[in-house]
């Protein structure tokens, strides 16, 4: 994990990264999750423009992993 990928997936969720949510970021359900910040959909060109801007260094578009989402949650963590 990168700071190019967490700063990539945070613009295509429309999400901020230190925002009080009312749910886990894992629990992100997709355009109409109430965390988004911007119903607005984000073109992978648009994000990398602004990601260009922040990080030094980024050349390419970071190959994102399968991200924890609603539809596919963490594996549950047993004491």
């Amino acid at each position: 994990m990168t700071g190019a990928i967490v700063v990539f997936s945070s613009l295509g969720r429309q999400i901020q990264l230190l925002q009080k949510r009312c749910h886990a970021g894992f629990e992100y359900s997709g355009l109409d999750d109430p965390s988004r910040f911007s119903s607005d959909i984000i073109h992978p060109s648009e994000a990398m423009a602004i990601l260009y801007s922040i990080l030094e260094g980024v050349d390419s578009e970071p190959e994102l992993p399968k991200l924890y989402r609603r539809k596919n949650p963490p594996n549950p963590v047993i004491f």
